[in-house]
């Protein structure tokens, strides 16, 4: 009893207290004040004590608030706010598989949305209001999103489409009679009708942002109201979405991103609003505008790209220039950790940025929006959309004073951003939010009389004349309330409110989310990241190390800074072989193939180097130094006039080998690099810890994205190109292999990725994603090994060989190509890719046979300095060798070389690698005659295997081992005792038996 009495104290003083904070604002000469303001808004005052568990949901389904779990599926739940009844999905995993939990968890809700909301949408497209216009109106808008929006969502969203897929999927078998094509027209509407000019007009939302001095505690604060025609069935479809997206290997144009939270719709894979873990937040409105296209990527999905990869406004921004849009839309797009908002205006055509409102009195460090544009280059089309007579050049302020007079949100936001100046809260931010005044009846309107009076123009309101004459001739458009969700962020501590259900929302009750439990992570506070570059080696080999970390675009710009001079100069080396104005024309191509992410990190470092002064330094150039191999190779094919044909040379020597091969049975693996030594001084080792992914080293020229390296998980990769005929467009090399550093962690992983870029077409192009012929190595700290000899349209690939190519001794393979690159010279391994390279008869590369004379010479005995050497003799030497790099995967170690391997010293470079679980299961363990029960794991790492239950640690040096993907056979020793582990497949227990002086281990271990 004393806990309640306690508990209802506190209650009543926070009530206070608010009222308190709310009434103390200091209040500007205009009457913007209306009572209930804040009558239901549900604080987070008190979370519940422990966490909720369901059977089958792991701790990350759990969160602060009043959630409760309802329904669970795989790696998902759905959970329902106890106080409002508002929705919260958490799903995890691929992008397909995050679809199919969308649809399996909320098969109904989906259903009835599409029953509900899809329904009328045709009809109005159809023109009436029977199943005879629905089935006409369903067919236009079908044929519409297969023609000109499904290529788009394929080439830049592929996640996106496999989501739907998903969730498609998960519909069928729940026995729900929605389609794959109802839910990508559920997606797509917006952009259909806005093209058709079939929407409502009740699409008119508003966004607001405040930060530094105008909140009470300095964090930014974004707020906003979603208006849209709810068909009576909007406003219950709205749901809160955390999403944690996995790598997937088999969409060759994906990268998974930021875990995000989205304000949206059951059933909509995009979105208009929400918020990512790097503290950007985005909220979205209509802007009806004569610049319209159906050709584009949909704007749900558009909108969601920036929330799931941005991590910064530029990022964003980046993004909304370079990705095909389809209709006007204004946005407020926040970063909490400058912090900072500014408000984007896009058409199809162009795109504007604005930090403040231009010609009214809008307080300092904040900005709102509404429906209409008020940068100068936008103005021009709207006003065409409106019928309105607009003279280029005649003053923004003159379009706005107009603006202001038929859209009171303008007015109103000022007034109440000036109201809580320095002293907005949440509570504050939700009062603006749900405001009732009526500036020209001077009044608090009803609920039912109006609704939420900050709506908008109505884009069906056409007028005629000179603009002067509008100016009390148009009346004031106060529409019947439309708001069918509203929100709060505090992206900074990862906090969310939200409204709807009731309509207009505002006048409901706000949910709140602490999305930081959610996710169970810490909020990433403000903080000032340093810059800096180390150097390893000495004389002729030195090497420039730079660390970089965070998100894409930051690591790009962090890269631009540290190697501008270098980048500038290898442009220069690329530029020398490849016309500049054809190189840029070529990598227009090429970019379709880069994942977003990448782009990113490209955009990124030419901003670095514009920072450094290197203003002629564009995401073009960057572009090209990552794909300027394989626009090569696609010139030669295509008869294309290369300048300096015979200087270039590209004549790299790889080799593998591991096992029986090596003196300790640790994996080696690595490649000289040979190609224009004007090349040399732009070497970089890059070590870079992304946000999201692996912590990945590779070693390449400075501005690339990737080539040879190797991740936190002890996989390395080395990338050989291997002129042939075969050439097309497709995905940079560069960028393939930094994808596979970034998120494979094993072999196999690499191998589907490649077998994905083979079979995948991208629609805009018509080509899949392999781009020219090239082999690519990789091992891993199991020391699994595998080559793969590609060209666009085959592929062989050799796992764990028991022999090496051409029957060299078991452990070891080698890969080289020959000198003269664009020459029309290189060489496969495999007897069968053999026909796909140029020149395949009448010639052989003494590089790979004066590397397989010396492996030979040595088998069994190979170490790390045998290997050094190896490079150094004069068949494989070459004077236009830029550098070298061997790896050892599973002690993390790198060893790089600057220029010729015959004058230099190679220097060591380790990052810290984890060791590799590869079974795990339940089991019991002996300590001094005491037996102890609990979950098992296995553990390798190099040649140590590691046993680890119930707390318990033992470890064995491995002697010898049989290859395979499920490790058939290990035979370990620990003080003379043996250890066997047999683990038959990944579906089936294995017995692990380890009998030592005073452990015993019986248990069943699984892969």
């Amino acid at each position: 009893m004393l806990a309640k009495i306690k508990l209802l104290a506190l209650l009543i003083a926070a009530v206070f207290l608010g009222a308190f904070v709310i009434g103390a604002s200091p209040v500007i000469a205009s009457p913007w004040s209306c009572s209930n303001a804040s009558t239901y808004l549900m604080l987070p005052l008190i979370s519940p004590s422990g966490t909720l568990k369901n059977s089958g949901v792991d701790d990350k389904c759990v969160g602060g608030g009043n959630w409760k779990i309802i329904r669970t599926y795989d790696k998902a739940c759905l959970k329902q706010d106890m106080v409002t009844g508002e929705l919260l999905l958490h799903v995890r995993g691929t992008p397909y598989e995050m679809g199919y939990q969308h649809g399996m968890l909320l098969s109904k809700e989906i259903t009835n949305l599409c029953s509900g909301f899809l329904t009328p949408v045709c009809m109005e497209v159809g023109g009436g209001y029977d199943m005879e216009h629905f089935q006409i109106g369903y067919g236009i808008m079908r044929d519409i999103a297969y023609t000109a929006l499904v290529p788009f969502i394929q080439a830049y969203t592929p996640q996106y489409w496999a989501e739907m897929k998903g969730m498609a999927d998960a519909l069928k078998v729940a026995s729900t009679p929605v389609t794959f094509d109802d839910l990508l027209l559920l997606n797509t509407f917006l952009d259909i009708t806005y093209y058709l000019e079939s929407i409502s007009s009740d699409h008119s939302c508003s966004y607001f942002a405040a930060w530094s001095n105008a909140t009470c505690d300095g964090k930014l604060i974004q707020g906003g109201n979603t208006d849209f025609e709810s068909y009576n069935i909007a406003p219950n479809a709205t749901i809160f979405i955390v999403q944690e997206p996995e790598p997937d290997p088999t969409i060759p144009g994906y990268t998974p991103g930021y875990p995000f939270l989205s304000v949206g719709w059951i059933g909509v894979v995009g979105t208009l609003s929400g918020m990512n873990i790097e503290g950007i937040s985005v909220g979205d409105t209509t802007s009806w505008t004569s610049e319209m296209s159906i050709a584009g990527v949909p704007y749900f999905f558009l909108v969601r790209s920036v929330i799931q990869y941005a991590d910064n406004i530029d990022a964003a921004l980046w993004i909304f220039e370079n990705t095909p849009k389809t209709a006007g839309f204004t946005h407020v797009v926040s970063d909490a950790k400058v912090p900072e908002a500014k408000v984007i205006e896009i058409s199809a055509d162009r795109v504007a940025v604005r930090s403040i409102n231009p010609c009214q009195p809008t307080p300092p460090q904040t900005i709102h929006t509404s429906n209409h544009y008020e940068c100068e280059d936008m103005i021009p089309g709207q006003a065409a959309a409106y019928g309105i007579p607009w003279t280029p050049g005649t003053p923004v302020c003159v379009w706005l004073d107009y603006v202001r007079q038929v859209d009171r949100r303008f007015d109103g936001y000022n007034q109440l951003l000036n109201k809580y100046y320095g002293k907005l809260t949440v509570f504050n931010a939700i009062s603006i939010l749900r405001d009732r005044y009526d500036l020209f009846q001077n009044r608090c309107l009803n609920y039912s009389e109006y609704g939420n009076t900050i709506n908008a123009l109505s884009p069906r309101e056409q007028v005629t004349g000179p603009i002067e004459q509008y100016y009390g001739i148009v009346r004031p458009i106060i529409k019947q309330s439309c708001t069918v969700y509203s929100w709060v962020f505090v992206p900074e501590d990862l906090q969310a409110w939200m409204a709807s259900g009731e309509y207009p929302a505002p006048k409901g009750k706000y949910a709140y989310l602490d999305f930081a439990a959610e996710l169970g992570v810490k909020p990433s506070h403000p903080c000032t990241k340093q810059y800096y570059a180390e150097f390893i080696g000495e004389g002729p080999s030195q090497v420039k190390v730079v660390h970089i970390f965070g998100g894409p675009y930051t690591r790009g710009l962090q890269q631009g800074i540290l190697c501008a001079d270098e980048i500038y100069n290898l442009a220069q080396v690329a530029y020398f072989v490849i016309p500049q104005d054809i190189a840029h024309q070529l990598a227009a191509v090429w970019g379709y193939f880069v994942p977003l992410e990448f782009k990113l990190e490209m955009a990124g470092i030419a901003a670095g180097c514009q920072a450094r002064g290197y203003s002629n330094i564009t995401y073009e150039d960057i572009l090209v130094l990552n794909s300027f191999v394989d626009m090569g190779y696609w010139l030669q094919v295509h008869g294309a006039e290369l300048a300096s044909l015979e200087q270039q040379k590209l004549g790299c020597t790889g080799l593998l080998a591991t096992g029986p091969a090596t003196k300790n049975g640790n994996t080696i693996t690595g490649t000289t690099i040979d190609f224009m030594k004007e090349a040399t001084p732009g070497m970089t080792l890059v070590d870079v810890t992304p946000t999201i992914g692996y912590h990945v080293a590779y070693y390449s020229g400075a501005g690339c994205l990737g080539l040879n390296g190797m991740n936190e998980k002890g996989l390395a990769q080395v990338e050989q190109s291997i002129g042939g005929p075969n050439q097309q467009f497709g995905m940079p090399a560069m960028i393939q292999s930094r994808m596979i550093l970034q998120y494979m962690d094993d072999i196999y992983d690499a191998k589907a990725f490649a077998e994905a870029c083979l079979s995948t077409i991208n629609p805009l192009v018509g080509t899949n994603y392999e781009s020219h012929v090239q082999c690519i190595e990789v091992s891993d700290s199991l020391g699994n090994i595998m080559v793969m000899e590609l060209d666009p349209a085959h592929m062989c690939t050799v796992i764990n060989p028991t022999n090496g190519f051409d029957n060299q001794p078991p452990g070891w393979t080698y890969i080289g190509q020959g000198p003269g690159w664009l020459s029309r010279q290189g060489i496969f391994c495999c007897p069968e890719m053999k026909q796909y390279q140029f020149n395949p008869s009448g010639w052989s590369d003494s590089k790979m046979y004066c590397m397989s004379e010396q492996v030979n010479a040595s088998w069994g005995k190979i170490d790390i300095g045998k290997v050094l050497q190896f490079t150094r003799n004069d068949t494989i030497y070459d004077e236009d060798q830029v550098g070298s790099i061997f790896m050892i995967p599973s002690e993390g170690a790198i060893f790089v070389l600057r220029g010729p391997a015959k004058y230099g010293e190679y220097a060591l470079y380790q990052i810290p690698v984890a060791e590799a679980k590869i079974a795990e299961g339940f089991g019991w363990i002996r300590i001094n005659n005491e037996w102890h029960a609990g979950d098992a794991e296995l553990y390798r790492m190099g040649n140590t295997f590691t046993l680890v239950i119930c707390g318990y640690c033992t470890s064995w040096e491995i002697e010898s081992v049989t290859h395979s993907k499920y490790m058939d056979i290990f035979k370990c020793s620990h003080n003379g005792d043996a250890l066997l582990i047999k683990v038959i497949s990944a579906l089936e227990p294995a017995k692990v038996i380890a009998q030592g002086k005073n452990i015993l281990f019986v248990g069943n271990m699984c892969t």
